[in-house]
This record gives structure tokens, C-alpha cells and sequence, in this order.
């Protein structure tokens, strides 16, 4: 359809002696071995808003630590108005991610450095 493509993510499980699934990742992710942790970026489509999330491994699962999206506002991509949101999870959930902000997409320096910093903050 549009050329997305996503890989199906495995591990090995010390505790239980068995292979396990661990999520689905677009094609442009990173292994932080060192940290436990996956950088994703998603660069988005006509159909899925452009992401950057990263994930960290938590009591045999990959959880979701934070997450930035510029998502189209609801029956607006033809006009392309964007809004910026962020949501963390907090150290000791697993449960997932709440949004911590909102707010239309301007581009200024506040929001772009967070879009461009993103896994290094």
C-alpha cells in the first residue's frame, strides 16, 4: 500500500527457558544493548503519523518509555495541520504511556529541539 514495512521482535527468556514475543518495530530502530533500551523512528505516511518512541526492557518486557508524535489533526491532511504530542511512562509502570502534552505544531525552537534530540534527553 505504502511501502511500510515492520519487523517482529524476539527474545530469549533465561527465566522461563522459552522464546518469546517482544512488539513490531518499523524498519529505522537501533539496539541499545548496553542500556536495554530500542530507539524507533517512524517517519510516518499518509496513514500514520511521523513518531520517535523510545523502549526499555522492564521484568521480561519491552516497555514503552517515551514518545513523541507530530500527528494530522483529525480530517485535516489535506490542509496539514499538525499537533505536537508527548508522552512519558513513569519509572516504575509497564503499563503504558500518558500524554504529558498537547499543543499545535509550529516548528519553534522549544519543539524542534525536542524532535531533533529526542533519545539523547
Amino acid at each position: 500500500m505504502n511501502g511500510n514495512s515492520w519487523k517482529e521482535i524476539y527474545y530469549y527468556s533465561d527465566k522461563t527457558n522459552t522464546i518469546k514475543y517482544a512488539g513490531s518495530f518499523s524498519t529505522d530502530y537501533e539496539v541499545k544493548k548496553q542500556k536495554k533500551q530500542i530507539e524507533e523512528t517512524y517517519e510516518g505516511s499518509w496513514y500514520m503519523d511521523q513518531s520517535k518512541t523510545l523502549y526499555e526492557w522492564r521484568s521480561e518486557k519491552l516497555v514503552p518509555i517515551k514518545q513523541i508524535i507530530l500527528a494530522h489533526e483529525q480530517n485535516t491532511y489535506e490542509n496539514g495541520k499538525l499537533t505536537f504530542e508527548y508522552y512519558e511512562n513513569s519509572i516504575n509502570e509497564i503499563e503504558g504511556l500518558k500524554l504529558k502534552f498537547k499543543e499545535p505544531y509550529t516548528s519553534d525552537k522549544k519543539q524542534k529541539d525536542l524532535w531533533d534530540n529526542f533519545f539523547t534527553k
